[in-house]
């Protein structure tokens, strides 16, 4: 049993400097908007305040305080127990984030005198638009050159131009009546060709191997199998194309996975703006951050904390097999939507060069019906990246890929008639 040590007398002197306190605050809001109204546009914010927000904040944390202080000391017992320790919890929380500060501030590095200049990719800030299926989706009929200048460097210009139907712009084959099939390519920047220019991405150089196909990239930054499957589920992509006949592929990279989990980490990164996912149903409906708004802006919160600075508390530590089983299940389920539209079983999935998978999520694949191209060890990616980004291939990247795509496509389709 807790006993608590005060007096009605000091609880009630309590409550009274409470209800002073609401008052004064009450009082001080009202005139702060009475001289905004007079002397401002009336719409509530004074010198960037935004009094009415403010004057919310701090009612309900009075508010707040009176019930727990309340119960504390007027509840039933058991329930009087349960709020005293979940508040000795509280304030050990509270001194913990503060041995972190101390712990985090004393471990950082000095800022250096002169920082470096930010490198800025307008490439990124200015390419997407909020979408209520996908969270992102690259904007419809856009244009842009730019030069990256990185450490006083300056490279050549690119180009990223996008469609009516918001996809990276692939120039169509010049002889168009040598087209008589599709290609959709899905995947994340490794597919959308993040740092490189129209003409020189993976469906873009895949479509000049084999002219007989009509390229349609669907990649964008940040993407995973699960757009691929809202995508599919929530869209008519035969409007994209007349030509029923073709295949479908989808370039993976390690990091998808996270991306599919999801890991908090990429929680936090994306502010939740991606497809959610109905594991059991296999189905995509709105975005994660709306159908797990608390969970979601905690994860946001707890990973600005000093906690997560020092302990690192990010899930899941590492991958296990039911991750890999959610990213096949996925990339089938998107299999079986693509054949629901186009009526054809060309689906294939590229493991892109530096990123090998393990053996039993190889296994997976195969066990789903999967057509698997493993790529991981085509060559060494690290001798193929931006040379002002260390994290995406380059140009001369996508060729290779996309001529080994071209001549085992072509070995398909040789298979394929012989077969018949």
């Amino acid at each position: 049993m807790i006993k608590i040590v005060m007096s009605k007398f000091h609880i009630r002197k309590f409550f009274y400097f409470i209800g002073i306190s609401l008052t004064f605050i009450i009082l001080i809001s009202i005139t702060l908007l009475f001289i905004e109204y007079a002397t401002g546009n009336a719409d509530g914010v004074w010198k960037d305040i935004d009094i009415r927000k403010i004057t919310y904040q701090l009612i309900a944390i009075l508010v707040l305080a009176t019930i727990i202080l309340h119960l504390l000391f007027y509840s039933p017992e058991p329930l009087r127990n349960y709020l005293f320790s979940l508040s000795i919890f509280c304030f050990l929380l509270v001194l913990l984030e503060g041995i972190s500060y101390l712990l985090f501030t004393a471990n950082k590095a000095p800022v250096p005198l002169t920082a470096p200049q930010p490198f800025i990719r307008p490439d990124w800030t200015g390419s997407f638009v909020n979408d209520d299926i996908l969270g992102v989706r690259a904007k419809k009929s856009w244009s842009l050159t730019w030069a990256p200048v990185k450490d006083g460097v300056q490279y050549d210009s690119i180009t990223v131009s996008t469609d009516e139907n918001s996809l990276r712009k692939t120039a169509k084959v010049i002889d168009s009546t040598a087209t008589d099939k599709h290609a959709l390519f899905f995947g994340c920047s490794y597919t959308y060709g993040d740092g490189v220019s129209d003409n020189e991405t993976l469906p873009y150089q895949f479509q000049l191997n084999m002219p007989q196909y009509r390229a349609y990239n669907l990649g964008f930054l940040a993407y995973s199998p699960l757009h691929m499957l809202a995508r599919l589920q929530h869209e008519d992509l035969t409007l994209l194309t007349e030509k029923k006949k073709g295949f479908a592929v989808y370039t993976f990279i390690h990091d998808q996975i996270d991306r599919t989990i999801p890991a908090t980490r990429w929680i936090d990164m994306t502010k939740g703006r991606f497809p959610y996912l109905n594991k059991e149903a296999m189905t995509t409906h709105g975005v994660y951050s709306e159908n797990k708004r608390l969970y979601s802006d905690f994860i946001q919160w707890f990973r600005t904390t000093y906690i997560h600075h020092v302990f690192r508390l990010d899930f899941p530590k590492k991958h296990a097999a039911e991750h890999y089983q959610l990213v096949v299940n996925v990339i089938k389920k998107s299999k079986q939507e693509y054949q629901k539209q186009f009526g054809n079983n060309g689906f294939y999935v590229i493991i892109f060069p530096g990123s090998p998978i393990k053996p039993e999520m190889k296994q997976m694949l195969q066990n789903a019906d999967l057509t698997v191209f493993d790529y991981s060890h085509l060559f060494n990616l690290n001798d193929y990246l931006l040379p002002f980004d260390n994290a995406h291939p380059n140009a001369n990247a996508y060729k290779l890929v996309a001529s080994q795509l071209a001549k085992d496509i072509a070995e398909l389709e040789e298979r394929s008639t012989i077969d018949r």
